[in-house]
């Protein structure tokens, strides 16, 4: 049997560690440098997107090409506007963005947990038919991790894969 004391301190244990690992931080980073440069940036979609959530409380939307992901098997190859409102096991399609739309970067955002950090940058889409431009879109599946937000030293900023958009010719240099 497991003396008095012994389970006093496997309880409060118990209780440190679930607090540290549902702890989670986020940082506003949009007002700090280097990243106060990317706010107001535009970037231009190279391929068509779905806008997207997962089914969870709270979720925001995210943007990508979900077809690849197997996420939820019924999204069709074709992105097309007729398949918004189309629910997954995991994710319901919310939204299209077109090749060629422009969107502005609106924050930058540190979110830290017990066991690892992201960086994210959400965005607004300019002209949207789908979701207006308040709507405020995580960009993570878009995003070029090989080149971190926390290590940026850059002048052509890879912020997203090159495959996924690029920054209006007028905004290329703006980060050094």
């Amino acid at each position: 049997m497991i003396s008095m004391r012994l389970q006093s301190y496997l309880f409060i244990s118990f209780s440190l560690l679930l607090t540290l690992v549902g702890c989670t931080h986020v940082t506003d980073l949009s007002r700090q440098e280097p990243y106060i440069q990317a706010i107001g940036k535009q970037f231009v979609l190279r391929q068509d997107m779905y806008i997207y959530q997962f089914n969870d409380p709270g979720s925001s939307l995210r943007i990508g090409d979900i077809r690849s992901t197997n996420n939820p098997p019924n999204i069709p190859d074709v992105i097309d506007e007729r398949y918004i409102g189309t629910e997954g096991a995991y994710i319901t399609l919310r939204g299209v963005a077109r090749k060629g739309e422009i969107f502005t970067v609106k924050s930058v955002i540190k979110k830290q947990t017990f066991e690892d950090v992201t960086y994210k940058y959400y965005i607004s889409l300019n002209n949207n038919s789908t979701i207006p431009p308040t709507e405020q879109i995580d960009t993570y599946d878009i995003s070029n991790f090989n080149n971190p937000p926390d290590t940026k030293t850059w002048s052509d900023p890879p912020i997203f894969q090159a495959n996924a958009a690029l920054p209006l010719s007028s905004d290329v240099i703006w980060w050094k």
